[in-house]
């Protein structure tokens, strides 16, 4: 409220619309005051801010799918670490108590499975602190220009997963680039603010390096393929854009394209990842109960065969 008020009096003293937004970078973003005035010099604003209005729910729309798709296994690996911990700590510990007053040797995989639970129960505070630091310091890492890159590169590469950030990457490059040309802004000025939205460091650098090759001659859509990290299918409606004249409108075919494989790609993870991490679970579960029970196991089949 407060900000509009003060883009209303700026108004007032005849400042234009995209100027006042300019002002509050923090709600208005490089974007949306390129296109706002876009609009303003074209005539066309009101037309301009229905697109950036549905431009802003769709990217919402993605970053809210890719989310859901993410956290899930996250919060269950951090379930599972936390059950895995809880049997360490608590019920191999008591076992291992009964097993010492037999003072018979204990099978391989139990006595590997004691020896863990004492080296958690020894060091866990030494564990926990350091678990934490290196999360902290990883996050850090990411902060700085090589640790972000890093990070991304990792991220673009990741089994599943990856393939999942890259068509989300992908549909926020084209839809971005392409409402930024439908409204007549510049093209390298276009590439500008794109690098500010995508959210990748590798897509970042990669048009970094195709706006200086743009500027050295080279079409849109050499430029981009020159730094191997566009798809074929992408580089090649530019390139059909650029000779028919209609970039912006097959730019927004295809981010409804990428969008669509965002969709199926969650869905399938959908329907995998949760079974699939529960049964992980419940191998992990099992097969730590079944090797502290094994000794037990082997003492009634012994048992058995004495009598």
């Amino acid at each position: 409220r407060k900000i509009l008020a003060k883009c209303a009096n700026n108004l007032k003293k005849a400042m234009s619309l995209s100027e006042s937004f300019g002002q509050s970078p923090g709600v208005f973003d490089g974007l949306y005051v390129a296109l706002v005035h876009a609009g303003e010099i074209s005539g066309s604003l009101h037309v301009i801010l229905e697109e950036l209005s549905d431009y802003l729910e769709v990217m919402a729309d993605t970053r809210r799918k890719v989310i859901s798709a993410l956290s899930y296994p996250i919060m269950v690996t951090i379930f599972l670490v936390a059950i895995v911990s809880g049997l360490l700590l608590f019920v191999v510990p008591q076992f291992a108590e009964i097993y010492a007053k037999f003072g018979a040797r204990l099978p391989g995989p139990t006595r590997a499975l004691v020896a863990m639970s004492q080296l958690l129960g020894t060091y866990f505070v030494p564990f926990v602190i350091g678990t934490i630091a290196l999360v902290f310091a990883t996050w850090i890492a990411t902060m700085t220009e090589k640790g972000g890159y890093i990070l991304d590169m990792i991220l673009l590469h990741f089994p599943v997963f990856g393939n999942l950030v890259n068509n989300s990457m992908m549909n926020r490059f084209a839809k971005t680039f392409g409402i930024l040309l439908g409204a007549g802004v510049p093209v390298l000025e276009c590439l500008t603010h794109v690098q500010r939205v995508v959210g990748n460091r590798v897509l970042v650098r990669a048009l970094e390096t195709s706006k200086m090759l743009i500027k050295d001659g080279f079409a849109i859509s050499v430029a981009l393929k020159k730094t191997d990290v566009f798809p074929s299918t992408l580089i090649q409606l530019i390139a059909t854009g650029e000779e028919t004249g209609e970039m912006d409108r097959l730019l927004d075919k295809a981010a409804y394209f990428y969008a669509k494989q965002v969709d199926a790609i969650v869905e399938r993870l959908t329907a995998l990842i949760e079974p699939l991490m529960i049964i992980l679970i419940g191998i992990v579960v099992v097969s730590i109960i079944v090797t502290i029970y094994l000794p037990i196991f082997k003492l009634g089949m012994a048992i058995q065969r004495g009598l």
